[in-house]
């Protein structure tokens, strides 16, 4: 009996059945059982069959063995990376990918090796295309290869205790050969922008807080964080994260509104001078960025800057974060802000970081993906990357993870703003983490991950 005529024979329904509840390896058994008589329940059941499954066969006959029975084998590709998966998906796709969105909930909590579990709860929602995420926001199952590097900067050190409550928002630039690294310092007066420098991305040196608090009533009274730098002849140009307002002491985590502001300086070093007369941009009612219109990745195109920033509203709903692109030809004058978003205000994303590789001449932007857990909390659950031919024009399903608590070494909770340079055929990215499993803003320190650039320009062409 050829392979179709069996099935046909069987019936569909009663072979999954049978695949499903005991396995390819018992199934065989049952069916090439050397008597040409019945399979019995106590049969089945010795074999470890359950005993319901009589109750499931149309025919009992069909548990007889066929005539000229062959028994092939047929594996489920799935779980291990294969060629065609690579090719539909991205290097090193299988299907504990879909398990990404599904947060790890307490230290040695397995979930990747609840299979079942999670194709029972999970996998129809993914399979139709529906977000995992209980309010239904944007979701992306495309990955990219991404390895972790672990951490590279721990927070609690820093000169004059400037980094005493953790170190976050990375932003890392190479100048002369050095890297700066300038990233959020959580002091005792709330947080300021730190600097440290390094030769290899690893092993740093703590310089301290470059930025210090406006005077009160200023927009930077609470917080001068989060800087983004450019250079144009020898000045280097930063644009700041500044607020008035935060959480109580000794969090004292930014709130909104977050403004842009501006400083300046012939070193990345500094002294950074603060040039209070300059507004980039503001926050604008009924618009995309009504309570944020924070600083990003900046770059100089076609005779104009682009500076690719945060922008946030709010409804009934909560909060809306995407990303805009505002421009000028002056960086000590205003900047204009395009009037729509790059992406739709729901896609919920912030912070940026721009790459352009001029191999595939593709334009590739990271940024934090804000995910939402059952508790209705949300967080920056992952960095994402989205990739276009124009800088000015974006496609919101362009788009893949690059790093969350399934390929992270050392956070299974919240991952926050990444920074990429190049080095050599490799993206570094740098980014801050919680270690552990918490969400929590505090505490954070600096990872290190990598990129090749070849896989990169994999993902883009698929």
């Amino acid at each position: 009996m050829n392979r179709r005529s069996f099935l046909n024979r069987v019936g569909l329904s009663s072979l999954s059945t049978t695949v499903s509840a005991t396995g390819i390896a018992q199934a065989s058994a049952a069916f090439a059982n050397d008597s040409s008589k019945k399979i019995n329940v106590a049969d089945t059941e010795s074999l470890g069959i359950p005993a319901y499954l009589k109750k499931s066969i149309r025919d009992e006959t069909l548990l007889m063995e066929p005539e000229n029975l062959t028994v092939a084998c047929y594996t489920f590709p799935n779980y291990h990376p294969s060629v065609i998966h690579n090719k539909l998906y991205g290097p090193g796709w299988t299907e504990y990918n879909l398990f990404r969105p599904v947060r790890l909930w307490f230290e040695g909590h397995q979930l990747l090796k609840c299979c079942c579990f999670f194709l029972c709860m999970y996998l129809p929602n993914l399979l139709s295309g529906q977000s995992p995420y209980i309010d239904g926001r944007p979701w992306t199952d495309k990955r990219i290869v991404c390895k972790d590097d672990g951490i590279v900067l721990r927070y609690g050190d820093g000169p004059a205790n400037c980094d005493a409550y953790g170190a976050r928002e990375a932003n890392v630039v190479k100048d002369n050969g050095t890297y700066y690294l300038f990233y959020d310092g959580a002091g005792k007066d709330g947080w300021k922008s730190c600097l440290a420098e390094s030769k290899d991305l690893k092993h740093w040196i703590k310089k301290g807080a470059i930025l210090q608090l406006g005077k009160p009533g200023a927009n930077d009274s609470k917080s001068a964080s989060a800087p983004w730098v450019i250079k144009e002849g020898k000045t280097w140009h930063m644009f700041y994260l500044g607020t008035p307002h935060t959480s109580p002491p000794p969090d004292r985590i930014p709130s909104f509104p977050y403004l842009t502001m501006k400083a300046k300086s012939t070193s990345l070093e500094g002294p950074w001078v603060k040039q209070y007369d300059v507004t980039p941009f503001f926050v604008k009612e009924n618009s995309f960025y009504s309570v944020t219109a924070s600083p990003g990745f900046i770059v100089k195109y076609n005779e104009e800057y682009l500076q690719f920033f945060s922008g946030a509203t709010q409804d009934s709903s909560g909060t809306k974060r995407t990303l805009g692109i505002a421009t000028t030809k002056n960086l000590d004058g205003p900047w204009k802000v395009n009037e729509k978003p790059i992406f739709p205000i729901t896609e919920q994303v912030e912070n940026s970081s721009v790459y352009y590789e001029p191999a595939n001449k593709t334009w590739y932007l990271f940024t934090n993906h804000i995910g939402i857990d059952k508790n209705k909390t949300e967080y920056t659950d992952a960095i994402w990357v989205y990739w276009s031919k124009n800088i000015y024009h974006w496609n919101e399903n362009d788009k893949a993870v690059v790093l969350d608590s399934i390929n992270c070494t050392w956070s299974k909770g919240a991952i926050g703003m990444p920074s990429v340079i190049r080095v050599g055929n490799k993206l570094a990215v740098l980014y801050d983490a919680y270690e552990g499993y918490s969400t929590y803003h505090m505490r954070r320190n600096i990872g290190l991950a990598w990129i090749d650039i070849a896989d990169l320009a994999k993902r883009e062409s698929d």
